[in-house]
């Protein structure tokens, strides 16, 4: 892991294409071909992206870009070595690099139909605070802008964007900045911090590198919002700026989310309304709240049946199964099942943002004795906002008939 909070705005711009060129070049001497041979003949796998990892406690959030890969245990210094030489030694070819450009434009072009809801999610939470600005900036619609303008580079071009990817690897791979996280069986420990010692040698020792002021970005203009996209559907979101993790009225706001998407929106939007999918998600790292259409026929229509859902669920009964069917959905939520390597990475992240064992201990128990009261109430303090964030994802046949209708 490494901090990647003092890239400039046009750095972090980047970062998607960093993590799909970190992997897929050349390094080492040898091409992109041959260092794929490597990680399929001795790794799992190689993964790199950047993250936007919230903190528990407080309106904060560490700005991580992250390399992980795993290996069997006989291939402990293959895997290192060819780490090794994709963070200090990597080459990157313009002819390569131009085939990911195009590679990566024509995949999300294409597949913009199952991309609108995501990019309407990160639209809408770009707008509540600062950590919605750098997740819309790194997965949402910008993103998508920003890979069509470099598909459009010449020779000039695309020789300036490898001179700014090596500039973004020797910012963010340097010995007095990495972090490394290692999930194994005690038998490895030692041989593996070997391994790691020549992993940390080969990489540059330069103190002032990366350096910089923390930046990040304000949050975007809350004005209610639709972005035209070629498709027949629309993806509707409804935002709400609630609490963190720690907060008592976390695990409720969990649990509030699986019973109105379970016992309302499902019935409301899918079976009357025709949308493909309907979705309430507490983001309880995060603090904010959605409801959200998939697919969906209509718009207006929509986000009239979100003001009946929070009215529906302050004012009238809650159902006692169906709260306790909620309970135990939003259990699955908070303890899924992982691979070891997930759970590793997760806790060493978790010791870092403040999702500590003993913070999700209480949460859990606050959750397990969330009440009917407890859920009226949160419906009532969090949901009932005069003017929520909303952002839609459409056919412009859609929001066109949308403005007529309001």
């Amino acid at each position: 892991r490494s901090d990647f909070s003092a890239l400039t705005p046009e750095e972090k711009d980047l970062l998607p294409l960093f993590g799909r060129v970190l992997t897929q070049a050349g390094a080492a001497g040898q091409d992109y071909v041959e260092i794929a041979k490597r990680i399929a003949a001795y790794t799992g796998g190689i993964g790199a992206a950047a993250q936007v990892q919230p903190l528990a406690g407080r309106e904060d959030y560490l700005q991580s870009f992250m390399v992980s890969g795993k290996a069997l245990d006989r291939n402990a210094k293959p895997f290192i070595d060819l780490l090794i030489d994709i963070a200090s030694r990597h080459e990157i070819e313009t002819g390569r690099l131009k085939d990911i450009i195009a590679e990566t434009a024509t995949r999300l072009e294409s597949s913009l139909a199952n991309l609108g809801f995501q990019f309407a999610i990160l639209l809408a939470q770009s707008k509540l605070n600062s950590e919605g600005a750098m997740n819309d900036r790194l997965q949402g619609i910008g993103m998508l802008h920003v890979m069509r303008d470099l598909a459009k580079l010449d020779d000039n071009g695309i020789d300036d964007l490898v001179t700014k990817l090596d500039a973004i690897r020797n910012k963010l791979f340097r010995r007095d900045s990495i972090e490394i996280v290692v999930t194994c069986e005690d038998s490895m420990v030692e041989s593996l911090k070997t391994h790691l010692t020549e992993f940390v040698d080969a990489l540059p020792m330069e103190k002032d590198a990366g350096k910089g002021t923390r930046m990040q970005p304000p949050p975007l203009d809350p004005v209610r919002e639709a972005r035209t996209a070629p498709m027949p559907v629309a993806f509707n979101v409804r935002t709400f700026r609630t609490v963190r993790y720690q907060h008592p009225d976390a695990p409720v706001l969990l649990v509030l989310a699986n019973y109105v998407r379970d016992t309302f929106l499902h019935k409301e939007l899918r079976e009357k309304g025709g949308a493909y999918g309907a979705y309430a998600q507490a983001n309880t790292g995060g603090g904010s709240f959605y409801l959200g259409s998939y697919r969906d026929p209509n718009i207006t229509r929509t986000y009239d049946t979100y003001d009946r859902a929070v009215m529906w669920v302050v004012g009238s009964g809650i159902d006692p199964e169906a709260l306790k069917e909620a309970i135990l959905g939003a259990c699955g939520d908070v303890d899924p099942l992982e691979s070891p390597d997930i759970k590793g990475r997760r806790e060493a992240i978790n010791r870092l943002t403040g999702f500590t064992r003993a913070e999700r201990e209480k949460f859990k128990q606050r959750l397990l004795n969330t009440t009917a009261t407890d859920l009226q109430r949160v419906a009532n303090v969090y949901l009932q906002q005069p003017r929520p964030i909303q952002a839609t994802v459409a056919g412009a046949d859609l929001i066109d008939a949308a403005r007529k209708e309001r």
